[in-house]
């Protein structure tokens, strides 16, 4: 039962870091493929364009900065394949632990069962006893 819920907690743990990543923490709300574009539109219009030196230093850092959003957003992308995996393994494991539960319930339910039947058992015994210890103590008396 332990494992189980170190299990539910390590899988809410990882819902909560996948719900709260994103544009929140400074990552742009694009694709990594709509950056590309942008990078590629800016450095094309850097090399076949003439600019003044404000213009095409305002490029280069927008440039800059964008390869490095670029860059964090596909570790971030990385991170939530990584997390997802982690998730799938997490849901695996409780399912398993699920199903272990379920096996040693039935085991359980088997053994009590038995336990009954043999009490029932018992008990019918006993009666057989005293009947028996009757019997004996008649004949003795005869």
């Amino acid at each position: 039962m332990c494992r189980r819920r170190k299990h539910k907690e390590e899988l809410e743990l990882l819902k909560e870091k996948l719900r709260a990543s994103g544009s929140k923490f400074g990552l742009p709300a694009v694709s990594v493929e709509e950056l590309n574009e942008q990078i590629q539109k800016l450095e094309c219009k850097q090399t076949q364009t003439t600019l003044p030196i404000d213009e095409e230093k305002r490029v280069i850092v927008q440039t800059k900065r964008l390869k490095k959003s670029r860059d964090s957003l596909h570790g971030h992308d990385f991170q939530i394949e990584q997390d997802q995996g982690a998730r799938a393994e997490l849901i695996d494991l409780i399912k398993k632990d699920n199903q272990e539960l379920n096996n040693l319930k039935t085991q359980q339910e088997r053994q009590c069962l038995i336990l009954a039947n043999n009490y029932e058992k018992e008990s019918t015994i006993a009666l057989d006893i005293s009947t028996l210890e009757q019997e004996r103590n008649e004949a003795y008396e005869q």
